[in-house]
């Protein structure tokens, strides 16, 4: 659980830091692990008075070698023959209108993730009070 993008959404809120590394497995290659570091690159208080929160990060996948023979045979042939090109990114956004910081009101988790420039498997995971209009 602890490598699951949920809990690193919920965890990194809670004390994660401002700068850390996570390795959840990889959307497109799914019995690979993703080395990802995370900083925050952005704290603010909007205007309407919530604190913004912004992290993002970049990955490595384990084993790129065996990752690229893998798409040569599997993928490759399905895309017009786009060159292996693998590319992590992940960013979350937390919106918090409370001021003892106890929880946020909606964080959302968006992860690109791609095998070759011309294809991205986009991952969203969001968490939000329903109802709530920030």
């Amino acid at each position: 659980m602890k490598d699951s993008l949920l809990y690193y959404t919920l965890w990194s809120w809670f004390g994660g830091g401002k700068s850390f590394t996570i390795s959840p497995a990889s959307s497109l290659f799914c019995t690979h692990k993703v080395s990802t570091k995370i900083k925050r690159i952005g704290k603010e208080t909007l205007a309407n008075g919530v604190l913004e929160l912004t992290q993002q990060g970049e990955g490595l996948i384990n084993d790129i070698d065996s990752i690229e023979e893998q798409y040569k045979r599997e993928i490759l042939p399905l895309t017009n023959h786009a060159v292996f090109d693998y590319q992590y990114h992940i960013e979350t956004k937390y919106l918090c209108s409370d001021k003892q910081l106890d929880f946020f009101d909606t964080a959302q988790t968006i992860i690109h993730e791609q095998a070759s420039e011309s294809y991205s498997y986009i991952t969203q995971i969001e968490f939000k009070i329903e109802g709530l209009v920030l």
